[in-house]
C-alpha cells in the first residue's frame, strides 16, 4: 500500500498524472480540454480520422454558446502521407477551397477556405513513428 502512496504522488508532483485522465479547466468563454473523452461538437464528422486520440482542444465561444476558434492536436494511426491524401479528398469533398499546401519529409501544412469564406482552417501534419501527429486549428469569420 505504501508503494502505491509514493507512486500517486510521485506522479502528480511531477506532472505526470494527466497521461491517465482527463482534465477540463474553463475561463470565461475559453475551454481547454487535456485527454477529452469526445471530440468539440463543433468540429464536423470527418475533420478527426478514425481512429485517432484527441491529446489537446480549445474552445473558443462567442457570447458563451457560438464556438469562433477551435484547436486540436491529436495522433492518428495513418501515415502522414495517407492523411496527406484524406485531407485533399475531404476537403474537396466539401467544396473547401485548399488555399495553400506545404510539404517536405516532416511535415505538411494546409491552409483551406469554406464555401462562403466562413471558416479558415489550417493543419499541421507530422510524422510519429508509423503514424502521425496533427495539429488543426478553425477560425469562424465573424465580426467578434
Amino acid at each position: 500500500m505504501r508503494a502505491l502512496s509514493v507512486i500517486f504522488l510521485y506522479l502528480n508532483l511531477f506532472g505526470c498524472f494527466h497521461l491517465f485522465a482527463q482534465e477540463k479547466i474553463t475561463i470565461e468563454n475559453l475551454t481547454l480540454s487535456i485527454r477529452p473523452n469526445e471530440f468539440p461538437k463543433s468540429i464536423p464528422t470527418g475533420f478527426v480520422p478514425d481512429g485517432s486520440q484527441l491529446l489537446y482542444s480549445t474552445d473558443l465561444k462567442k457570447f458563451g454558446f457560438e464556438s469562433v476558434e477551435i484547436a486540436l492536436i491529436f495522433e492518428s494511426p495513418m501515415s502522414k502521407d495517407e492523411l496527406l491524401l484524406y485531407y485533399e479528398v475531404f476537403l474537396k469533398g466539401l467544396d473547401w477551397r485548399i488555399l495553400q499546401k506545404e510539404t517536405n519529409s516532416e511535415k505538411s501544412i494546409f491552409l483551406a477556405e469554406s464555401p462562403g469564406k466562413k471558416n479558415i482552417l489550417t493543419i499541421l501534419l507530422s510524422k510519429k513513428g508509423t503514424g502521425s501527429f496533427i495539429k488543426l486549428f478553425s477560425k469562424k469569420q465573424t465580426n467578434y
